[in-house]
């Protein structure tokens, strides 16, 4: 009769947390050994050892995955939304836009990235709000690496930065010593309406364990794809 793993767990488990008796046998593969008096045998000791450890390394190995999951899940999200990005760009035959920043939410640091979209200006806008959402939030705890082909160093992620309305004067958005606490955004991503974009890798990694980790490649044709550092990427 097949014995499944759980009521083989349950016997095992009834058979350690019960003391056994003076008198009783204790039988093994190659002997019979008397117990003298109550208590736990050697054996048994063991097996309770034994199935700590196994239930120790379970619970890591599923922190792992799990945090592994939700960096392959982000990054997907971010690959998908630059992609998106790009084919609007193309279509509305407009100059679209990737900020990447970090913010502090109660002393608590995020990162994210908006969608921004370039006037005939030159400036740099929020796109309308019609179009849907354009701003998302990394979750606590995923930092971000950042480097572009044509720079030979890592780019620091800089404080979110106000947008600057260019109808908006200069002397209405000033503080009260008359200086404007905002700069002229500029997007670390760029994507040209001709589908060409700026070449980039993102690396997400967990804080807590930075060898956690996920790659977004983007190259200057305007694909993007995600994968595991040191294995097969996929789009």
């Amino acid at each position: 009769m097949k014995v499944t793993r759980l009521r083989l767990l349950r016997i095992l488990l009834v058979r350690i947390f019960r003391p056994t008796r003076p008198g009783e046998f204790f039988e093994t593969n190659t002997t019979s050994k008397r117990v003298i008096g109550g208590g736990f045998s050697l054996i048994e000791l063991l097996a309770v050892l034994l199935i700590i450890g196994l239930s120790i390394s379970f619970i890591g190995v599923n922190l792992g995955t799990n945090s592994q999951f939700q960096l392959r899940t982000v990054a997907k999200e971010f690959a998908n939304n630059t992609a998106l990005l790009a084919e609007e760009a193309v279509l509305s035959n407009q100059q679209w836009g990737v900020d990447i920043y970090r913010q502090y939410i109660e002393g608590v640091e995020q990162i994210g990235y908006r969608w921004l979209v370039r006037n005939d200006d030159g400036f740099w806008l929020e796109p309308n709000s019609e179009g849907g959402e354009s701003e998302f939030l990394f979750p606590v705890g995923i930092a971000l690496r950042l480097e572009l082909d044509d720079v030979d160093r890592e780019q620091d992620i800089e404080t979110k930065k106000k947008i600057i309305d260019p109808t908006v004067s200069q002397l209405d958005i000033a503080n009260e010593n008359g200086v404007v606490d905002a700069d002229r955004v500029q997007p670390e991503l760029w994507l040209l309406s001709s589908g060409e974009m700026t070449a980039f890798k993102v690396v997400l990694f967990d804080e807590e364990n930075p060898d956690t980790q996920v790659e977004i490649v983007g190259d200057e044709l305007g694909r993007v794809v995600v994968g595991q550092q040191d294995n097969e990427f996929e789009e």
